[in-house]
């Protein structure tokens, strides 16, 4: 009896100093079922391992001292799967450091939250098939990720829960959103997930974050992106209105996504910006510019987007001031108007309308367009407008508000006026094949272009 009660004491002495808690219920008895039940050596392999009891004062093969080391030894064991199991919040620690979570129960967490609480840099969170309400915030670098069909691992926003501060445009205007995921200043990689509901957002605060493979449905702010973040997102689908916003000079790379339903990419994105290769259909974010949208100055590139039905202009980097976007390959159709790069600014020549050209150059090159009005609107600013097709709008190049810009090379075949070159313009018009059911080339009063050799569909 004493002897147990002298184990009991080590078993709980040892609990409390390595782990600050009180072994579990009958954890003593466990232990000494298990070390009852373990098999002796046999007699010959005994004498080889160790000498007799008479002979050597070293422990001999079923001595009591050696059944106590037994039972201590069983006893770390157990100590340390105990501790695994239960001081480390059910977290199962496989070799490769992944951590469970399943809303039924059947993982190391039933929250995402508390996964991420106990998890470290370099883990990998997966997510298995259920609905989680929840306000996650990632602010380590660690994979989260969908185990199962993205569309059965849904996120959404908890009612009254946090809300985060986001800068539009220019950060003119701020609003406070609610979200699902808040990914602070990492490079954490989150992959096969939906975020659905009207009240649900994710926020990229920053970092270098990689977002792949994820539905947004229904969200009145779909993906947010601020605070100079150049998060790569690729692969995703956005629908129901809420797409993908850009502020605070950040430089994402934003590829081969689709988006239809209203949604759009819009927003200030800084020089690095990429917009690559993705698909929107009926784009609109409500203020008439349509799909891609980039307001501030900003020197992104814009290329291989196919854009078809945009309520305003397909794609438009109109600014305060202009920085020099590079708009090409995009295909667009069956869009209100198709191109827009301008500017009004004080860093150039005043027109006299209250508005100066900028000196920057942004380049139009490669597009093929088609549109209800204007195709290529080209106000204020010395753009590059280089080997366009263009057909199957009522205008086609328009030039405005002064400038020099530079069309070249391009084919645009339309029902009013293939280049309209407008007043106080003095664009450089060369080696264009243009032709329109009014004029190939318009050029207004007061307009002072450089027109070298082009190829037109009637004697103007």
């Amino acid at each position: 009896m004493n002897d147990r009660i002298d184990f009991e004491r080590l078993v709980n002495e040892r609990f409390a100093r390595e782990h600050d808690v009180r072994p579990p219920d009958r954890a003593v008895d466990q232990i000494l079922i298990q070390a009852g039940r373990a098999r002796p050596l046999p007699r010959w392999l005994a004498l080889i391992k160790e000498p007799s009891m008479r002979y050597s004062s070293t422990l001999g093969v079923g001595s009591p001292t050696a059944r106590v080391l037994a039972i201590l030894a069983a006893t770390l064991l157990l100590v340390t799967l105990v501790t695994a199991a239960g001081a480390g919040a059910a977290r199962l620690l496989a070799a490769d450091g992944r951590i469970i979570v399943d809303a039924s129960g059947g993982g190391t967490h039933t929250a995402i939250a508390d996964a991420l609480a106990d998890s470290k840099d370099g883990d990998v969170i997966l997510v298995r098939p259920g609905s989680y309400e929840e306000a996650v915030l990632i602010d380590k670098d660690i994979t989260l990720a969908g185990d199962g069909p993205r569309e059965d691992i849904v996120l959404s926003a908890p009612v009254d829960g946090p809300t985060v501060v986001f800068a539009e445009t220019g950060g003119i205007q701020q609003f406070e959103t609610p979200y699902s995921l808040l990914i602070a200043d990492t490079l954490a990689e989150v992959h096969g997930l939906t975020f659905a509901g009207a009240e649900t957002s994710v926020v990229v605060d920053g970092g270098s974050p990689t977002l792949s493979d994820l539905v947004f449905d229904g969200n009145d702010f779909g993906l947010l992106i601020q605070s100079g973040s150049t998060a790569t997102v690729t692969d995703s689908l956005l629908s129901g209105g809420g797409g993908i916003e850009v502020a605070g000079s950040s430089e994402p790379l934003i590829a081969r996504n689709v988006l239809r339903g209203g949604a759009s990419i819009v927003g200030s994105m800084g020089d690095g910006g990429v917009v690559r290769a993705n698909v929107l259909t009926d784009p609109s974010n409500g203020i008439g510019l349509g799909g891609i949208a980039m307001g501030a100055p900003t020197s992104a590139l814009i290329e291989g987007n196919t854009i078809t039905g945009a309520s305003g202009y397909a794609i438009s980097t109109f600014s305060a001031e202009a920085g020099a976007p590079v708009i090409r390959d995009n295909t667009i159709s069956g869009s209100r108007n198709g191109i827009q790069v301008g500017a009004g600014s004080g860093d150039g020549v005043s027109t006299g309308g209250g508005l100066d050209v900028a000196t920057a150059q942004p380049l139009v090159s490669g597009n093929d367009i088609s549109a209800e009005l204007i195709a290529i609107s080209v106000p204020w600013t010395d753009a590059k407008v280089i080997d366009n097709t263009i057909q199957d709008s009522f205008s086609g190049i328009v030039l405005f508000g002064g400038g020099s810009a530079d069309v070249l090379d391009s084919k645009v075949e339309v029902e009013v006026d293939g280049i309209d070159i407008g007043a106080n313009t003095s664009p450089n018009v060369v080696g264009n094949s243009a032709c329109g059911g009014s004029a190939s080339i318009k050029i207004h009063d007061t307009a002072t272009p450089s027109m070298g050799e082009n190829t037109t569909c009637d004697a103007d």
